[in-house]
């Protein structure tokens, strides 16, 4: 917000190239001039009258060629004069009174842009910068709505870098990293808002992220994955689970199949088909295949591009195994629903990872032949995403994955050709066999850490 005296100078500025800039008096706190662009002068005042914040036109400024002692029209002021009748103006506001705009002023005040407003309107914006389509949308919702709330009636070009950097700093007091996407989000707003030319500048450019964030090397060890796999199994049978039957096989699928968690809670039977590759047969002549996989919609990935998952005959039988729930004698589509909320994805990670947590320190005692210990008998701190890094990282490490085979089961920018490189935008190759491939592979082996029966590599079939 700028701060001038509002004089003869002041109100003979240059209008901006785009948009408009607003200039506040430094006398009279309230009191301002708007220039558009097109070279329009507004004198205006804005005040809180019972908890709402008005905006008032007090009349026009003369063109800055307009002579000192030239007779102004009705609904034209100078500076000084503007100052006078915004003074009566605010000392209404202050009583409670709602100042009409007085008719000679014809001039029809538009409505303030709050924080509010604006990040409601970035959130609806469908258009490139917008954030209509992130995936990540129903929680920066939440987050307007909660850790914003300070801020929604304040307009959007009041607002500093000391309001933004207080903001963060308040919240990384109980979590940093929280508040690092609380900054993100304010960003992406005021970015928005500078290219609609609602604000001249982005006061929150120079914040930077209060909370250090470290990447995470944790994947875990084949006897953690025996110890993990085991527990799935009781947790399935557990009667602490709202989605029994259902609450293991999440996590296993997670591990299996290399998917976000949100993927894979929200897997539903529509999106189960076939994927066809071609592939070289024993004789090295070539063959088109087709094989189970799994049809991840743009909407539901992070990445907001479509995903194919190639299943393997163990991952398969996970979905096929899940129990069937089904309403009205219509079948639920969403594979690992809990039944408690409908036909809708399973949630509660945290609480199962805390139950799952639980079962493998009872599990580590048992072996050990000791009594359960919480502090005594777990594993090292792990995280549900740790289970996707184990399988890229064994993939890798012992099965001699590629990594540009691994991106392309992650879901990951390189793995597509779709990334900016000058070399992927000339790479026409989709990895599906090398993927299938890899996967069933990973499944082999999970079977063998985990003790399974190892399942023949059988569900491509050629065509």
């Amino acid at each position: 917000m700028a701060k001038v005296t509002l004089n003869d100078k002041a109100a003979r500025r240059a209008p901006p190239a785009t948009g408009q800039v607003e200039l506040w008096d430094r006398l009279l706190p309230g009191f301002g001039l708007r220039i558009a662009a097109g070279g329009s002068r507004t004198f205006f005042v804005m005040k809180r009258v019972d908890g709402k914040l008005l905006r008032r036109s007090v009349g026009k400024a003369p063109s800055p060629d307009t002579m000192r002692d030239a007779a102004l029209p009705a609904g034209m002021y100078w500076p000084h004069e503007a100052r006078d009748q915004a003074r009566l103006m605010l000392s209404d506001m202050e009583r409670g009174v709602d100042p009409r705009p007085l008719p000679s002023a014809s001039v029809e005040e538009p409505a303030v842009d709050t924080f509010k407003s604006v990040a409601e309107r970035y959130l609806e914006s469908s258009l490139k910068g917008g954030g209509a389509r992130l995936r990540t949308r129903p929680e920066l919702e939440r987050k307007l709505k909660t850790d914003l709330k300070a801020w929604h009636d304040r307009p959007i070009t009041e607002i500093r870098r000391r309001d933004i950097q207080a903001l963060v700093d308040e919240k990384a007091e109980a979590s940093p990293i929280a508040a690092n996407r609380l900054l993100s989000f304010v960003k992406r707003v005021f970015r928005w808002a500078v290219t609609k030319d609602i604000i001249d500048a982005d006061p929150a450019t120079s914040v930077v992220k209060p909370g250090e964030e470290q990447e995470r090397k944790r994947y875990l060890s084949d006897d953690e994955i025996r110890l993990f796999w085991r527990a799935c199994d009781k947790l399935d049978t557990d009667e602490k689970s709202a989605a029994s039957g259902n609450t293991g096989r999440l996590f296993k699928l997670a591990l299996v199949t290399a998917q976000r968690r949100g993927e894979v809670a929200g897997l539903r039977r529509s999106e189960l088909g076939q994927l066809q590759y071609k592939t070289a047969n024993r004789a090295g002549k070539e063959v088109t295949v087709s094989g189970d996989a799994w049809l991840l919609p743009e909407a539901r990935t992070k990445r907001a591009t479509d995903h194919t998952v190639p299943l393997s005959p163990l991952a398969k039988s996970l979905i096929d195994e899940a129990p069937k729930l089904e309403v009205n004698g219509k079948a639920f589509d969403c594979v690992l629903a809990s039944g408690a909320r409908g036909d809708q994805p399973v949630s509660g990670w945290s609480r199962y990872k805390r139950q799952l947590d639980e079962l493998i320190g009872r599990q580590i005692a048992e072996e050990r032949g000791e009594e359960y210990d919480a502090e005594v008998h777990n594993l090292e701190p792990w995280h549900v995403h740790d289970l996707r890094a184990t399988a890229a990282t064994l993939m890798e490490a012992r099965l001699q994955v590629p990594t540009r085979v691994i991106s392309r089961i992650l879901n990951h920018a390189e793995g597509d050709g779709r990334s900016r490189s000058m070399t992927t935008r000339y790479v026409r190759h989709s990895w599906d066999a090398e993927a299938a491939e890899a996967l069933n592979r990973w499944a082999d082996e999970l079977s063998r850490i985990v003790g399974l029966n190892v399942v023949a590599l059988g569900s491509a079939k050629p065509q």
